[in-house]
């Protein structure tokens, strides 16, 4: 596992040993489950998804998950708003793309 620091983003890559089409089922079957609990927006965008909160606190955050044969990127730009938070986010952002890709 990958993680970076960029200034208010997060970086974070994780391998995998799931094929592209379940990789896919498991972000989309996640996303619509955001949306629902947190009404999150969320859409296709080429090789991945966006997710964008809705409005509050964490207006200006953007998410983005690619992923590709063997490995999965999430990058999560924050708000001013969430910088001292930034620790606990990336920390729960680990924790859901372990469960997200757990065999």
């Amino acid at each position: 596992m990958i993680i970076s620091v960029r200034m208010r983003s997060i970086l974070v890559s994780k391998s995998h040993a799931l094929s592209l089409a379940e990789v896919r089922r498991r972000v989309e079957r996640a996303a619509r489950r955001a949306e629902v609990r947190y009404n999150v927006i969320w859409r296709w965008v080429d090789d991945g998804v966006e997710v964008f909160p809705p409005p509050g606190l964490a207006r200006g955050a953007q998410g983005r998950l690619r992923w590709s044969e063997g490995a999965v990127q999430a990058e999560v730009t924050l708000p001013s708003s969430l910088r001292l938070l930034q620790g606990a986010i990336e920390s729960r952002l680990v924790d859901k793309l372990d469960e997200l890709l757990a065999c």
